[in-house]
């Protein structure tokens, strides 16, 4: 349905109330119409008009009814109402929100057929043809009694797509943009990438519902529908990912391990040999022997081969370098718990315009009849006529007022109007407190993420997605309690950019994951190609090599030992350097962007307190 408030004016001619010419006073004025009061007109035949698809209406009767009846010389009856009325208007939301309404207003005779009455628009019978629709109507059950005449016009509305772009679409946009972050995070860190998945379904579940509880129920798919379950499945198939991803590597693990163990049982048997013959005394053995290090677990720095020339030990004697490997401890996936202290929101709050114009005209009488005037005298410039007792408001405090008086000119005629207008001036510190004051503190949240070590993949995720889920509250708890405009506000603005700003924290988390595992994988590539150059001993034969020869006694034995050259992270460590940059960007950033802000507001509110001081002046 659609309401609309609207002057009702209806003309006809009556030769039973046609009084000639008439002239009254002193100076036998002629009389060129009789204007009387609106009571008057229950004493009058007058047509029965009334709406077809009318839900709702009534007149208005402050400070009495407006309506007003005016007589011609000639019988032509002139009648003004205002009305306000609800009719039905059937939507299709097929293309909601970018989607035109035609909302019809349909003005029929209740009784009188068209052998009666007939209905046209404007002042000619002409005109009828252009505005006036016939339709055959046929009822189940009911039968047809006669051909009526009605009037109709149609309101074509098109849609501000504003208010759905602010708080549908983008955040929808950004929720689906959060749930690509799981890609770059490590397959290891399943917590963090099933909160993040689980958190953005619940997300766009919830946007989905409260869309449609505000919405007609229709039987058909609207356009916002296609868009928003788009988002849905895009969130839930970045869910289904990771599950694919977790199996697979599962079964890669499991693949991995089984050739591990099968390369383990066929490993050669390494045995070291000497002559049983001379003593130690007498003759010094020694064989060459290859050791490899394991330098997974070393420090960061380029690997290099040296060779090394010793003399070992003697015969009986272990000359085997150990080298234990280092068994990193199991992984603590403990999610840390983020506790939210309630914010007390008041729901119920009430958001009067800034600006307040009430207006009371003269429905009945013309400037010709009835002239109003503040003062006591016709003084233009009287301002003490209307005076305002000290009041309070929750959220405003009054400013001025402004009274003057002015022609309202009506197809009916030109009536004299009276107008008072409030400045009421809007108190921010409860907005700052319960809107401003969260959005930053919320921003702030999420800087702390850039000083928890990138290991910690469950805490600095579920920070980042929680920092999102309360931006995205406050902003649609805010504009809920506004009412939807097109344009953008201030507010909106101030917390689009928080928004912004806590989604890219939790990107560059994004990317410090992903560059911390490309660096790994490069350092196991290197280690693997290490290995491979190296060459395997063999296995000694028991019954050939069953001596050493003896012309191997005075020679130097060669070691080579894998060595580590100095601490130098290779290609700049990415991964530490982007948290390092963040700490300073983001900050710098929030603290930039509130001082052009609030500079930028003051300075506009400045402007607006001066243009009301230049209007009030003219008042």
């Amino acid at each position: 349905d659609f309401t609309l408030d609207f002057y009702l004016r209806q003309t006809w001619q009556d030769p039973r109330l046609a009084f000639g010419d008439l002239y009254y006073g002193y100076q036998k004025e002629k009389i060129e119409s009789l204007t009387v009061g609106v009571d008057y007109l229950e004493k009058l035949w007058k047509p029965d008009t009334f709406f077809p698809n009318e839900k709702k209406s009534f007149f208005h009767t402050a400070t009495t009814h407006n309506s007003f009846l005016r007589i011609d010389p000639d019988g032509t009856v002139f009648t003004s109402q205002r009305l306000t009325v609800t009719a039905t208007c059937p939507m299709k939301l097929q293309l909601f929100p970018m989607d035109s309404q035609k909302c019809k207003l349909e003005i029929e005779s209740y009784g009188y057929t068209t052998a009666d009455i007939a209905l046209f628009w404007g002042k000619h019978r002409r005109d009828q043809g252009q505005v006036v629709g016939f339709e055959n109507i046929s009822l189940p059950q009911f039968k047809p009694v006669g051909v009526y005449v009605r009037l109709y016009f149609e309101v074509l509305l098109g849609r501000n797509l504003g208010f759905y772009l602010m708080n549908i679409i983008i955040p929808s946009m950004l929720i689906v943009t959060i749930s690509w972050v799981s890609f770059w995070l490590n397959r290891e860190a399943s917590p963090a990438r099933v909160g993040l998945g689980v958190t953005t379904v619940l997300t766009m579940t919830t946007l989905i519902t409260t869309t449609n509880n505000s919405m007609p129920k229709v039987s058909y798919i609207k356009g916002l529908d296609v868009f928003l379950n788009f988002c849905f499945v895009m969130v839930f198939a970045s869910l289904i990912e990771y599950a694919v991803v977790s199996y697979m590597n599962k079964k890669l693990a499991q693949r991995r391990e089984r050739r591990r163990k099968q390369a383990e049982q066929r490993m050669p048997v390494e045995m070291p040999m000497y002559s049983q013959v001379a003593s130690n005394a007498e003759t010094k053995m020694s064989y060459q022997n290859m050791t490899i290090i394991n330098d997974n677990y070393a420090s960061p720095g380029k690997s290099s081969i040296k060779r090394m020339d010793t003399y070992l030990s003697g015969p009986g004697q272990n000359s085997n370098m150990m080298v234990s490997e280092a068994m990193m401890p199991e992984c603590d996936c403990r999610t840390i718990p983020l506790i939210q202290n309630p914010r007390l929101v008041t729901d119920r709050t009430l958001w009067p315009a800034p600006f307040v114009k009430p207006k009371r005209a003269s429905h009945g009488y013309t400037v010709a009849t009835v002239h109003y005037h503040w003062c006591q005298l016709k003084d233009v410039h009287c301002k003490a006529a209307v005076k305002v007792e000290p009041f309070e408001l929750t959220s405003y405090r009054f400013a001025s007022l402004c009274i003057n008086q002015t022609i309202a000119t009506t197809s009916s005629g030109s009536y004299s109007r009276l107008w008072a207008q409030f400045v009421l001036k809007r108190e921010s510190s409860f907005y700052i407190i319960q809107i401003f004051l969260p959005a930053m503190l919320v921003v702030f949240m999420s800087w702390v993420s850039f000083w928890i070590n990138p290991e910690s993949a469950p805490s600095r995720t579920v920070i980042g997605t929680f920092t999102v889920l309360s931006e995205t509250h406050l902003l649609m708890s805010t504009n809920r309690r506004l009412p939807p405009v097109s344009y953008i506000k201030a507010v909106d603005v101030y917390l689009g950019f928080c928004y912004l700003n806590v989604i890219l924290a939790l990107v560059e988390y994004a990317t410090v994951a992903y560059s911390k595992k490309k660096y790994e994988d490069r350092k196991k590539n290197k280690n693997k190609n290490i290995f491979e150059l190296t060459p395997q001993l063999q296995a000694p034969d028991l019954l050939q090599d069953a001596r050493i020869d003896e012309c191997t006694c005075e020679k130097n034995v060669l070691v080579f030992v894998v060595a580590k050259g100095p601490s130098k992270c290779a290609n700049f460590c990415k991964h530490s350097s982007v948290d390092l940059i963040a700490r300073i960007v983001f900050p710098a950033s929030f603290l930039v962007f509130n001082f052009i802000y609030w500079t930028v507001l003051l300075s506009l509110s400045g402007w607006n307190m001066y243009e009301d001081n230049m209007e009030q002046r003219i008042c």
